[in-house]
């Protein structure tokens, strides 16, 4: 399956936050600033997020990718749950 978060962080109201950079931008600098392993393999997704590419992974890494996101202690619901729902749609849309 593919994951794609290159998609604006948006507002209460729908509205891209101005700056605000991409889910996937968001989601690299979790990543890079987090102790998860395999290194390279987190490495490599966050490298090709922040880029605005599309990841390819399989059900194991997709099921890793959002146990790491709800883990993430640091992002706050709004920006949790866009990552989580664009994860969803991306899976549903497979």
């Amino acid at each position: 399956m593919t994951i794609n978060l290159c998609i604006p962080i948006y507002d209460f109201e729908g509205i891209p936050i101005p700056g605000g950079g991409t889910l996937g931008q968001l989601l690299a600098n979790q990543i890079g600033s987090a102790d998860l392993t395999p290194a390279i393999k987190w490495l490599d997704w966050a490298i090709s997020l922040w880029k605005g590419e599309i990841i390819t992974v399989d059900q194991t890494d997709y099921d890793l990718i959002v146990k790491a996101v709800e883990g993430f202690k640091t992002l706050t619901v709004i920006s949790r749950g866009q990552i989580l729902k664009a994860l969803r749609d991306g899976k549903q849309a497979a």
